[in-house]
């Protein structure tokens, strides 16, 4: 039969809704344009085909092949995975694994790939080899939010509570950077179930629902911090919550009797006030909403500032300085220093983990521009017992720290003391002959 021929029924066929058919006869006609170099209309009629009745298994690999061959890597590395689904939504996972894996010697970067053939290792519980996938996800560093929000569901069943607070706040701060803060907020209800009395958490999931505008969350949310700062005696403070839940929603009466209960009077607000100035009959439902979570977004700022200096704690369950250490790694990754320095001073107080935590502080302390301090943390460090090579990581820093203060005598003592036990240490060596040629030369 003619390719014209074909084009034809294919079009008689979707013209009387027989769209399976019509499918079938576009294919056709794709791989005729396919084999005559008209390669981009072959993909369009291919394309045409899938939107009238999704393409079996073997015609979807074909279409990536076109996809790759044209080097369009994103769109094959999608078909690919689709391919590998059809397979275990028909029950063959071994065959699903073992496809996705061949198309990933294709193209070993391409992340879609790598998260169906995670998401396939977790279907088939083998969850050592999704976290292996998971973390390869991170490496190549392109779409990492689900994988770090994998991980944490993954540690957190493995009651590794540390491992799994770090990979949950990763994700939030990924999801946030790709303008998700929907999703964003949603990982601090994760961690909000491993540490449910953490205001810290609680202040984050507010201000992600703020941006992400769910006003009825958002109002839950400022409940629940309100109870936590009532439980630890901070009456004050939540009376500044519940207040401020009455003036987002005047019928909210539970927040009015907390108020009551705490000895404050709740402010009378008006259910029927007055149009907001600038109303107008002609500003549309979504204006008014997109205006509303805006006041939410401003009013909250007030909250939020006061609470900045809230002392923060675990439910003594918790308390595991592993935990501490953990987040302060993931603080500091993420240039939160504050919250860095809180978390591995803590961790610190263990000395199974203190020279670890000194050298962390000292990097905070370095990248607040506090030398002094950071010098006082490594000098912490190196009079703890610990492993030969934890203490060689303090010395080097300390020297740096040292020469950002322009104690080049300082500095050669820490790398002389490297020397003598590692000859070969990072750049030690080149660093001491450098300085001692300087200094030879009076430049010291």
């Amino acid at each position: 039969m003619k390719a014209e021929e074909i084009l034809a029924r294919a079009l008689e066929y979707e013209a009387n809704g027989h769209l399976e058919l019509a499918s079938q006869e576009y294919i056709r006609y794709g791989d005729i344009l396919w084999q005559s170099g008209e390669q981009e209309e072959a993909i369009a009629y291919y394309e045409t085909a899938d939107a009238l009745s999704p393409l079996p298994s073997n015609a979807r690999h074909t279409l990536a092949d076109m996809y790759f061959q044209l080097g369009e890597t994103k769109k094959a590395g999608q078909e690919y995975a689709s391919v590998a689904s059809l397979y275990a939504e028909q029950g063959l996972m071994d065959s699903a694994i073992k496809i996705c894996k061949f198309f990933l010697d294709k193209l070993p970067e391409e992340v879609t790939l790598r998260y169906e053939l995670a998401e396939l290792y977790l279907k088939a519980e083998r969850t050592q080899r999704a976290v292996s996938e998971y973390q390869r996800i991170i490496e190549i560093g392109k779409e990492t939010a689900l994988a770090y929000e994998r991980l944490g569901e993954i540690y957190q069943r493995r009651n590794s509570l540390g491992e799994a607070l770090d990979s949950f706040i990763r994700a939030g701060q990924a999801y946030a950077e790709s303008g998700d803060y929907d999703r964003s907020a949603r990982q601090y209800e994760y961690i909000l179930r491993i540490r449910p009395d953490s205001i810290s958490a609680r202040k984050k999931r507010l201000e992600f629902l703020s941006l992400a505008r769910k006003r009825r969350e958002l109002l839950e949310e400022l409940f629940l911090l309100g109870e936590v700062l009532s439980q630890r005696g901070i009456e004050e403070k939540a009376v500044a919550c519940f207040q401020k839940i009455t003036e987002l929603d005047p019928a909210h009466e539970l927040a009015k009797a907390r108020m009551t209960q705490l000895g404050s009077v709740p402010t009378r607000v008006s259910v029927q006030s007055a149009p907001a100035p600038g109303y107008s009959p002609g500003r549309t439902s979504s204006d008014f909403r997109r205006e509303m979570s805006e006041e939410v977004m401003a009013s909250l700022d007030s909250i939020l500032e006061e609470l900045g200096h809230v002392e923060d704690s675990l439910p003594r369950s918790l308390e595991d300085p592993k935990t501490h250490y953990d987040l302060g790694l993931a603080y500091l990754e993420m240039d939160m220093f504050d919250e860095a320095i809180k978390e591995l001073q803590v961790a610190s107080r263990d000395p199974r983990l203190r020279v670890r935590s000194c050298n962390m502080l000292g990097l905070c302390f370095m990248e607040r521009g506090e030398v002094e301090l950071a010098i006082k943390e490594y000098e912490r460090g190196l009079s703890t017992p610990g492993r030969e090579e934890e203490h060689l990581g303090l010395r080097y820093n300390l020297a740096r720290a040292h020469e950002n203060l322009g104690n080049i005598e300082g500095m050669l003592n820490q790398l002389r003391e490297i020397y003598a036990v590692d000859v070969d240490y990072l750049d030690v060596k080149q660093r001491l002959r450098e300085l001692t040629e300087r200094m030879k030369d009076g430049q010291g």
